[in-house]
């Protein structure tokens, strides 16, 4: 049995426990230059701007979006599931990430209930890397969660967001709704989208 699936195994409260130890310190540890994508973030960011995090996973794009936007900057990251969610959260408050708002929610064309498909991995654990609200992208094995969903748009209009400067979406084959759900923010802001 892989660490992962030890882990997997034990009381959820130990393995959420050992699950945002694990996601911080590789959060606290990751360099921008980790991955070739990120390194888009600051030729497009620029302090002050409002940044949207779609499909966060632990916050990756999230701190380096928190750090190019600065303290007088906002992002809002979204992370659908519970696990996920908490970690998230965890990560932000973790590396003071203060200019962050994080939502436990999936964004799609509207607002309302659908399920999120969480594939297994050979040793049993969840993939929350290929985690989708599309069944289609999903292998035989996985588990399902009901999670809410809202529109790009209907969320500014909440929130009174007047202005996006900047759109990272990744959620595994749902972009399609997401682009549908954030016309009218896209018309008017014409945000860069990633």
């Amino acid at each position: 049995m892989t660490v992962k699936g030890l882990i997997s195994a034990l009381p959820d409260g130990a393995r959420r426990k050992i699950q945002k130890l694990h996601f911080c310190r590789k959060l606290q540890q990751a360099q921008i230059d980790d991955e070739v994508e990120l390194a888009i973030i600051p030729r497009l960011i620029e302090p002050g701007m409002t940044a949207f995090d779609i499909g966060a996973n632990f916050g990756l794009y999230t701190r380096f979006l928190s750090t190019a936007t600065g303290p007088t900057g906002r992002v809002f990251s979204f992370e659908p599931t519970l696990d996920m969610f908490e970690v998230l959260t965890n990560n932000t408050i973790a590396l003071e990430l203060d200019n962050v708002v994080t939502s436990q929610l999936a964004l799609s064309e509207g607002q309302k209930e659908l399920t999120f498909y969480i594939p297994k991995r050979d040793d049993g654990t969840l993939n929350y890397y290929e985690a989708s609200l599309e069944r289609d992208t999903i292998g035989s094995e996985h588990e399902t969660v009901v999670v809410m969903t809202t529109s790009l748009d209907q969320f500014c209009e909440d929130g009174d967001i007047t202005s996006v400067d900047f759109i990272k979406i990744d959620v595994e084959g749902h972009e399609l709704a997401v682009l549908e759900g954030a016309r009218k923010v896209i018309k008017r802001d014409r945000p860069p989208i990633f």
